[in-house]
């Protein structure tokens, strides 16, 4: 194999890990709107309270898009991406086992 088809195998594989990772994190914000009808009635939550979770959540994610873009920017987005893959990957983990 030469360097040219190790350089475009690896390419396609980053290209492929990515758009999992994407896929996977637009996943986790589609869910939410389907599993806050659950939460909702698990702890039996009105109309307002259902609203302010959700808007929490939206804004949170909102709010982090620019210190993101911004530490991409100082530190390059390679190292944002695998330091948010595995942070996400941590707290994905912690949270389906409690």
């Amino acid at each position: 194999m030469t360097t040219n088809e190790v350089t475009k195998k690896s390419r396609n594989l980053i290209l492929a890990l990515l758009f999992l990772g994407w896929s996977l994190g637009n996943l986790d914000r589609y869910i939410m709107n389907y599993a806050v009808v659950s939460i909702t009635g698990d702890l039996n939550l009105d109309a307002s309270s259902t609203g302010i979770i959700l808007s929490a959540f939206f804004l949170g994610y909102a709010i982090m898009q620019i210190p993101g873009g911004w530490l991409a920017d100082k530190f390059g987005a390679k190292k944002i991406l695998l330091f948010s893959v595995i942070m996400w990957s941590i707290f994905m983990s912690l949270a389906i086992t409690l």
